[in-house]
C-alpha cells in the first residue's frame, strides 16, 4: 500500500450547529486580496457563461440536470478554469501542482488562511 499524494479541495460549509460554523466561514482578511481573486477568476474567465460553456451546458442552472461523470470529462483538461471548476463548482479535489497554477499568483497557504481550501490527503 501506498499514500496518495495531497491534494486540494475547496472547503464546504460546514454542518452542524452555528457556533461550529462560524469555524469554517472563508475570511479574506487583507482587503487588497479581494482584487486579487477578483483578477484571477476574470483571467480565467470564471463567469456564469464561461463556467457555462466549459460544461457544454445552456446555464448553471441546467448544471442538475446533468450527471457527474460527464461534466468530470468536459473539464478534465488541466486549463485554470477547468482546475476552478472542478474545485468550486463540482466539489471535486485537484492535485497539488494543478490547483497551485490555478490559483496562482496566490499561494495555497493564501487560500488556506483565507478558507477557501483544505490540502487533504486520501487513503493508502
Amino acid at each position: 500500500m501506498s499514500i496518495s499524494e495531497p491534494s486540494i479541495e475547496a472547503r464546504t460549509a460546514p454542518e452542524g450547529n452555528a457556533s461550529q460554523a462560524s469555524h469554517g466561514v472563508p475570511t479574506v482578511g487583507d482587503p487588497s486580496r479581494y482584487q486579487r481573486i477578483r483578477d484571477l477568476l476574470e483571467k480565467a474567465n470564471y463567469t456564469d457563461q464561461g463556467v457555462s460553456a466549459a460544461l457544454g451546458i445552456e446555464n448553471l442552472g441546467k448544471l442538475r440536470e446533468r450527471k457527474l461523470p460527464a461534466l468530470l470529462r468536459r473539464v478534465n483538461g488541466g486549463s485554470t478554469l477547468e482546475v476552478l471548476i472542478r474545485l468550486f463548482v463540482l466539489g471535486q479535489p485537484a492535485d497539488v501542482a494543478s490547483a497551485q497554477r490555478a490559483l496562482g499568483p496566490m499561494t495555497l497557504p493564501e487560500w488556506q488562511q483565507m478558507r477557501l481550501i483544505d490540502v487533504t490527503s486520501r487513503g493508502y
